[in-house]
């Protein structure tokens, strides 16, 4: 059964009681979620480089 559109991918996320759209919407934070964590300590591993000047990666 293909599906189409917006609303057929909502009905299809439904997992029991749970509405699609709070399943979709939680995935979406999930992988904000953990982007924005990964970015984060990106951003404060090239600070840290920056005063150190440093190639060891751990230390």
């Amino acid at each position: 059964m293909a599906m189409v559109g917006l609303p057929g991918l909502c009905a299809r996320a439904a997992v029991g009681p749970i509405p699609g759209n709070l399943v979709v919407l939680a995935g979406v934070l999930f992988h904000l979620g953990w982007m924005t964590f990964a970015y984060l300590t990106l951003r404060l591993d090239q600070r840290s480089w920056r005063v150190r000047q440093s190639l060891i990666a751990i230390g």
